[in-house]
């Protein structure tokens, strides 16, 4: 997803631990994860944010869990290999994000 222009925001229902995956087509050594927040003082957007790599979709590995402050963008040095990255919340809310970006390599 890339864009910050406000009518660009990814936004889920409010719901059970919403949540938001990108299958990047191959397995590849991921470097770098960086998530745009949502920028609006008055939402505390994903306070309990956490991210997960998967080489396969079923077996997920937790790479990140923020601390429930606010932030307007992380930049997670994953270190791992997969295939998919996950966003998802630890409580019910609503999901949402301008932008997310995976560096990495084959």
């Amino acid at each position: 997803m890339v864009g910050r222009d406000p009518h660009d925001l990814v936004h889920s229902d409010f719901e059970q631990n919403p949540w938001w995956y990108v299958d990047l087509g191959t397995s590849a050594t991921i470097d770098t994860i960086r998530i745009y927040n949502r920028l609006n003082p008055e939402v505390l957007a994903n306070p309990s944010l956490m991210v997960f790599v998967s080489e396969d979709g079923n077996l997920w590995e937790e790479v990140y869990r923020h601390d429930g402050s606010r932030w307007a963008e992380l930049t997670l040095d994953a270190s791992t290999r997969g295939r998919f990255v996950l966003l998802q919340l630890a409580e019910p809310g609503h999901l949402q994000f301008f932008e997310v970006e995976v560096w990495g390599r084959n």
